[in-house]
Formats: C-alpha cells, sequence, structure tokens
C-alpha cells in the first residue's frame, strides 16, 4: 500500500547476510523486500514526466544499467499506469544541449531549465546499485540489486514521490531490473486503485 504522507520519511533497508551454498540453491526462494514508495497527495498524475538517466553503481562492462532503468521507467509509467512520460531521445538531446552531465546533481535552475525546455512538469531521478559476490562475499552468485528513484517538481525543486527496492537474485542484471520495475509499478498501481476506493467510500459516508 502506498503511503500518502506530507512529509517524507528516510528509507531505510537492512541488508541481511545469508549463508549460502557453492550451487546457490538456496536462492531460489529469495524474492526480495516489496518495493518502499511514497507520494504525497500534490502530485499531479496529468502532468508530463521526463526520466533522466539514473546513476549507477555496476561492475558490469557491457550493459548501461543506468540508462536501461531509466528506458524501464518510462515505458512502464506508461504502460502500466497511463502517466504521460515524455520521449527517452528527447529527454537525452535536451540534457547535451543544456550541458547537463551529472542527475544527481543538479540545481534548482537546471530542474527548471530542462522541465522548460521538455515542457515537463516532474523529473525522476534515480540510483541502481549491482552489487556482485565478487563485491562483498565469496560467492560470485550472491548478487543484490537495488534500485531507488525519487519524483521532483519542476516547479519547485520539492520531492512528490520517493521509492527504493532491493532484491537479490541470480542471472542477469538486465532481466531483473525489468522484473524489479514491473515490481514497482505493480506497487504504484495497487496502491492508486486503493486510494480511489478510500475516496469513493468517503464521499459515500
Amino acid at each position: 500500500m502506498i503511503k500518502h504522507k506530507n512529509i517524507l520519511p528516510v528509507i531505510v533497508f537492512s541488508l541481511i547476510a545469508f549463508t549460502l551454498s557453492p550451487g546457490c540453491r538456496s536462492l531460489a526462494f529469495l524474492k526480495g523486500d516489496e518495493p518502499e514508495i511514497v507520494v504525497k497527495e500534490t502530485f499531479d498524475k496529468s502532468s508530463p514526466i521526463a526520466v533522466l538517466n539514473f546513476q549507477k553503481e555496476s561492475t558490469s562492462p557491457t550493459v548501461d544499467l543506468g540508462r536501461l532503468a531509466a528506458e524501464k521507467f518510462t515505458d512502464a509509467m506508461f504502460l502500466k499506469l497511463g502517466l504521460n512520460t515524455i520521449d527517452r531521445s528527447r529527454v537525452n538531446e535536451s540534457m547535451r544541449y543544456l550541458g547537463i552531465n551529472s542527475p544527481e546533481s543538479l540545481s534548482l535552475d537546471d530542474i527548471q531549465k530542462l522541465g522548460l525546455r521538455l515542457k515537463a512538469g516532474y523529473l525522476l531521478l534515480g540510483r541502481v546499485k549491482n552489487l556482485t559476490g565478487e563485491d562483498y562475499l565469496s560467492e560470485d552468485c550472491n548478487k543484490n540489486l537495488t534500485i531507488s528513484f525519487r519524483l521532483v517538481s519542476v516547479l519547485n525543486g520539492n520531492v512528490v514521490a520517493l521509492g527504493s527496492y532491493s532484491s537479490k537474485y541470480e542471472g542477469d542484471a538486465a532481466v531483473k531490473i525489468d522484473e524489479m520495475v514491473g515490481d514497482i509499478m505493480e506497487k504504484m498501481k495497487s496502491g492508486s486503485e486503493e486510494e480511489k476506493a478510500d475516496s469513493t467510500n468517503t464521499g459515500s459516508n
């Protein structure tokens, strides 16, 4: 259930240590934590959203997980939630035009210039952190992927939504990102439906 609050809490995830066999068969039952998402009531769902390339912390030499996550979010928010997302090629072109290289350190002036050029109401900023066994344990199959994101208002730079999702996995990180973005969209969709139901019940009382 998505929580709607006026003050966004700091979301903290605790990493739990697992003892794994060399074959990593014990990972089969590990689904991972559910997405934690907070959305303010001031979020205007009709306003266009520009998704910027996610910052990435990854040892993968072949796949740009930050760009992949941004593409998956753009498509999923449009297809699953019916939100108005801006074409990624326009977003990338506008960032190059304005000389914006690091979405992580955007000033309010940068946010407003980019939003104005794209005619966007919000910018979605995020980070992908992919840790393999080589990074923090002895087994190569011990992998943990974390996706965090925040939705920022172009008008004033305020954060109107915040989310994080961390999960252990086997196999390919790109496939796991696709799965996790799907889980995030389902959580947001179910939260919106519950919100509508609550509003209907309140109005009928």
